[in-house]
């Protein structure tokens, strides 16, 4: 009887088995995590910085539109992470997604919002929670462009540079039209994400470039205003600089 009671548990337990190991193979977590820094330390809005023509300046408002942020295999193919995300910088945000075993490449997103999205749209059709949507565009709508501001970047600065003077020179960077749109595209290092890992990408912004760009230097003395029709040209140049300011940790 014994050995017959054992026989009848042996498939059972070959099944539990074999349904453990079904349970413990699956996606891989990702989580990105979007924030901004100058320097090494965190961005902080209200804080006084101060950049290379050795201009103190102060950002009051730093909000922008990031679109399709992606995960993009290396065949080209791509897992969407969130499509509309409205990005208070200075608060970081963090993304998670479940994703199959494979080669990443890279983590792309567009600044702003894409030309289908932005021109002739009701942002009244959309829920209260969508990005895109009167109460999540927080402002960031133009009623008289019929179409959304990707970027807002404004402050005060003190063009002499001398600690202890006030602030009182105002800079504006409200940038928001189809040309304007940029692709963010961060290679990533080790691209293969296992099944049932966990992976972390940390994603910064470093706000010091959007004036001091790589390849263009935004004198606030001379450059500081555009609300993008008017002067598109200094519109161009802080999307381009924007573009160029993400790296992947």
């Amino acid at each position: 009887m014994k050995i017959r009671l054992l026989l009848l548990l042996v498939p059972f337990i070959l099944h539990s088995c074999d349904g453990n190991k079904q349970k413990e193979t699956g996606d891989a977590r990702v989580t990105i995590r979007i924030d901004a820094r100058v320097g090494t330390e965190p961005f902080e809005p209200g804080v006084v910085y101060t950049e290379s023509n050795g201009y103190r300046y102060r950002v009051e408002t730093f909000q922008t539109y990031i679109s399709m942020l992606e995960l993009v295999r290396s065949d080209g193919s791509s897992v969407l992470v969130r499509d509309f995300i409205m990005a208070t910088m200075g608060s970081p945000q963090t993304f998670e997604v479940r994703v199959p075993e494979g080669d990443y490449g890279s983590i792309r997103f567009y600044l702003g919002v894409p030309a289908e999205y932005n021109k002739n749209v009701d942002p009244t059709t959309y829920p209260n929670s969508h990005p895109l949507s009167v109460q999540g565009s927080q402002g960031m709508f133009w009623h008289w462009n019929t179409g959304y501001i990707f970027t807002k970047f404004d402050g005060k600065a003190d063009l002499e540079g001398l600690e202890g003077n006030l602030l009182l020179d105002p800079f504006a960077f409200h940038c928001g039209d189809d040309p304007l749109l940029r692709l963010v595209e961060l290679p990533i290092s080790s691209p293969l994400i296992r099944a049932d890992s966990e992976r972390n990408f940390q994603v910064h912004c470093q706000v010091e470039r959007l004036l001091d760009g790589e390849q263009d230097q935004i004198d606030i003395a001379v450059d500081y205003l555009t609300h993008t029709q008017g002067n598109f040209l200094l519109a161009r140049r802080f999307m381009d600089n924007f573009a160029l300011a993400f790296e992947l940790e």
